[in-house]
C-alpha cells in the first residue's frame, strides 16, 4: 500500500512509521521556499497522504496561497486522504483542521483505512480493531463459541494484513494443557505481527516487542456481531484423509480422537499411531508425547498389551532424546599407524 509523506528537510521520520513496515513509503523533504510546489506533487499523487508540521515550516503568505493544492482538491472532489501532524501553535485553515491528528500512528491508520484493498469490512466492525495496528497492544474480544471464534479470526486478518509484516492465527481452543502451550509458543518477538489468538480459556498471553495480539473469547472489552458459525469436524471422513496426508491442526486431531476412541477404536489408534510418527518425525517431541500417552491410556482400558508396549517404546526415546536442536558431539575418523 502506498503512503506519500511530506516532512521537513533533515528531520528524521518518526518512529511510528516503523509500525507498519508494509508500506510503500514516498518521502518528500520539504522547507519553507518549496512547501507550497511538494504540496502540489502531494495533491497530484491521488493517494493516501501525511504532511507533518515543524514550527517554521510554512512559508509566511496567507494561509489561502500556502495550502492552494489541496484546498482547489477539496473544493473541487470534495475528498482527500490527508492528515497534517503539527504542534497546537500552528494554525491550519478551517477546511484543513479537522485534518489534524495528534496521534501520527493513528494517523496513518485512520487515512489508509478507505484505501485498503477489498474485502470491505463486514458490518460487526469496530474502530477498535483499528488500534491494534496503530500501536503494540493487546485487545480482547467476544464472539459465540469456537468455530464463530475462527471465522472472525478469518475475516479479521484479511482486513489487518496490509497494516503487518505478518498474520498468524492462533487456535487454542484445546482441552489439553500441552497442546495449548505448544500453540501459544508460537508467539514470538521480531517483526511486525499480529497475532490473533482463538479460544484461549487461560489467561491473556504477554505482548512481544512490536508485535499486537487480539483475543478472541467468549467474553472481552469489545464485542463481535459476528453471525454463529456452527462448523464441525466429521471426524471418520477427515480421518481418512489424515492417513494420506497428516495436515491437520492440533485442535482437530484432539477433537477427532476423542469422538472416535468412543465411536471407532481401531480407526482412532491407526490415526493416533500415524499423528504420533508424524509429530515425532517432525521433532514436535509434546505432541508426540501427547498422542502417544493418549493412546497408551485408551489401550490400558481396553487391555490391548501388544498397543501399550509400543506406546511405552515410543515414549521412553521421545523422553529420553527430547527435542533434538542440535548434535551433541562430532565424531571425527582418526587414524591408527602399527
Amino acid at each position: 500500500m502506498r503512503l506519500t509523506v511530506m516532512l521537513p528537510d533533515g528531520v528524521e521520520p518518526p518512529d511510528a512509521f516503523a509500525l507498519f513496515p508494509c508500506l510503500d513509503i514516498t518521502w518528500i523533504p520539504t522547507s519553507a521556499s518549496d512547501f507550497t510546489t511538494n504540496l502540489e506533487e502531494l495533491a497530484e499523487s491521488g493517494g493516501p497522504s501525511i504532511v507533518i508540521l515543524t514550527a517554521g515550516l510554512l512559508p509566511n503568505k496567507p494561509a489561502r496561497e500556502v495550502w492552494r493544492p489541496v484546498l482547489e482538491q477539496l473544493e473541487e472532489a470534495g475528498t482527500l486522504s490527508l492528515a497534517i501532524h503539527a504542534p497546537e501553535g500552528i494554525a491550519l485553515p478551517p477546511l484543513l483542521t479537522k485534518r489534524r491528528a495528534a496521534n501520527l500512528a493513528r494517523a496513518i491508520v485512520q487515512w489508509l483505512a478507505p484505501c485498503a484493498p477489498p474485502p470491505a469490512p463486514p458490518a460487526w466492525w469496530t474502530d477498535a480493531l483499528l488500534s491494534l495496528a496503530s500501536q503494540s497492544c493487546t485487545l480482547t474480544a467476544a464472539a459465540d463459541g469456537p468455530a464463530t471464534h475462527r471465522e472472525a479470526a478469518r475475516v479479521i486478518a484479511l482486513q489487518l494484513r496490509p497494516y503487518f509484516e505478518d498474520v498468524v492465527i492462533v487456535d487454542v481452543p484445546h482441552e489439553s494443557e500441552v497442546l495449548r502451550q505448544v500453540e501459544l509458543s508460537r508467539i514470538t518477538p521480531g517483526k511486525r505481527t499480529l497475532y490473533i489468538v482463538t479460544s484461549n480459556p487461560g489467561p491473556t498471553t504477554p505482548c512481544p516487542p512490536q508485535c499486537s495480539i487480539l483475543s478472541i473469547s467468549d467474553a472481552g472489552e469489545v464485542e463481535l456481531d459476528v453471525p454463529p458459525c456452527t462448523a464441525t469436524i466429521d471426524a471418520q471422513s477427515q480421518t481418512l484423509k489424515w492417513l494420506a496426508n497428516p495436515a491437520f491442526a492440533t485442535y482437530e486431531l484432539e477433537q477427532a480422537l476423542h469422538e472416535l476412541f468412543a465411536t471407532n477404536w481401531h480407526l482412532a489408534e491407526r490415526l493416533a499411531r500415524k499423528a504420533g510418527s508424524h509429530f515425532r518425525n517432525e521433532n514436535r517431541v509434546p505432541e508426540a508425547i501427547w498422542v502417544f500417552e493418549l493412546l497408551k491410556d485408551q489401550a490400558t482400558t481396553a487391555n490391548l498389551a501388544a498397543t501399550i508396549q509400543h506406546c511405552e517404546d515410543e515414549l521412553y526415546w521421545l523422553r529420553a532424546g527430547g527435542v533434538r536442536k542440535q548434535q551433541l558431539f562430532e565424531a571425527d575418523q582418526t587414524r591408527f599407524s602399527f
